[in-house]
């Protein structure tokens, strides 16, 4: 007869792993009082563990570049297939586009005029926030009431 003694579930295979993560959430609402009053209300301390929420027209290159590459994990991004995103080229996403024959395996990084039109073509109405854990491991528990909120994305 097998018994268990523990069951442990695991969010994340790379949990496994680390046994760390970094988190993001990614919200909506019309201006950035009703974001934060709707994050105040489902975890009052936030800003212990998250950064405050930056709207996406305030969101630096490289935390929008982390936000794509999470959609990005699954893809190969070898040197000769097209990398054009949300229907933009990928000459003008891209830093290093022409550089990137020849090579192997290139990971492509944003421009900032990349960044610019991402950000017109995923947030044309200006209501997307993000806001980032400021360490790793935040709290599970609050987690999950952010969830109720906006989207998590696991960062590892």
């Amino acid at each position: 007869m097998k018994k268990t003694i523990f069951k442990i579930t695991v969010d994340h295979a790379i949990d496994l792993i680390t046994n760390s993560s970094s988190e993001l959430f990614v919200l909506e609402g019309k201006t950035a009082e009703i974001v934060e009053d709707m994050i105040k209300d489902a975890y009052p301390n936030y800003l212990d563990e998250y950064n405050a929420p930056v709207s996406m027209r305030d969101l630096s290159t490289d935390n929008l570049d982390t936000y794509i590459s999470y959609d990005r994990r699954t893809y190969n991004f070898k040197a000769e297939t097209d990398c054009s995103l949300y229907g933009i080229p990928a000459e003008k996403l891209w830093k290093n586009w022409n550089t990137r024959l020849g090579k192997e395996w290139w990971y492509p990084q944003l421009t900032d005029e990349g960044a610019a039109l991402v950000k017109a073509k995923l947030d044309p109405e200006n209501k997307m926030y993000f806001m980032f854990s400021k360490d790793e491991n935040p709290d599970w528990d609050m987690q999950e009431k952010l969830m109720c909120i906006g989207e998590r994305y696991h960062l590892g």
